[in-house]
């Protein structure tokens, strides 16, 4: 009886041994066809990394295109515009140079009219019917028909005088020794000259850095 029961135990456990090296051949199968999978899907997301590479150097280039034309578009315009303000400029000065001969027009028909009414007083005197003295006031008046042209010319020209004078003080102020004289400027333009040598300064370390 001994015999036989070890006997059965043997077969038992030869039995669960096929088992096992069954199980163990499938999950080898399973593990074999897992790594297969992953060794293609570890290819396919190398292809997918290169054409992702390939994909942002070309959308980079494109950019640094696109990035040039927009620079050259932009320098274009700039100097567009600055030859239209160069006319612009050319056409204020002709038209000053117009206007300081009218005005030199005007200032001797002022002469002329003063001139012109002392004769006509003293005629009217010598006739006994002297002229009105309210007709002289208008002597000492502009005429007008340019007085209120006359006025926002004057307030315009006062206002680019005021403005180039500030930017002159701003101008020295920033350039003064470790802006020592900022201090000293009237309060709205102290922050036009912090800012004004802060660019000076960022000009003169790009400059240095170009010699380099």
């Amino acid at each position: 009886m001994r015999g036989n029961d070890l006997g059965r135990q043997i077969e038992a456990l030869e039995a669960e041994m096929a088992k096992l090296r069954a199980l163990e051949n499938e999950e080898d199968s399973a593990v074999a066809a897992l790594r297969q999978e992953i060794e293609a899907r570890l290819g396919r997301l190398s292809l997918t990394r290169r054409a992702l590479a390939d994909h942002q150097e070309a959308v980079q280039k494109k950019r640094s295109e696109l990035d040039e034309k927009l620079a050259e578009h932009a320098r274009q315009l700039f100097e567009q515009v600055l030859r239209d303000r160069t006319a612009a400029g050319e056409s204020v000065a002709e038209a000053a140079e117009i206007l300081l001969r009218r005005l030199h027009d005007l200032d001797t028909l002022d002469e002329e009219a003063r001139s012109a009414w002392e004769a006509a007083q003293l005629r009217a005197s010598a006739t006994g019917k002297p002229l009105d003295p309210a007709a002289a006031d208008e002597l000492e008046a502009d005429p007008e028909v340019m007085r209120e042209s006359w006025d926002r010319l004057s307030h315009e020209v006062r206002k680019r005088i005021d403005e180039n004078f500030e930017h002159e003080l701003v101008e020295a102020a920033a350039q003064s020794p470790m802006g020592h004289a900022i201090p000293n400027l009237p309060e709205h333009l102290r922050e036009l000259a912090r800012q004004r040598r802060l660019d000076l300064a960022r000009r003169s370390d790009a400059s240095r850095a170009k010699t380099r």
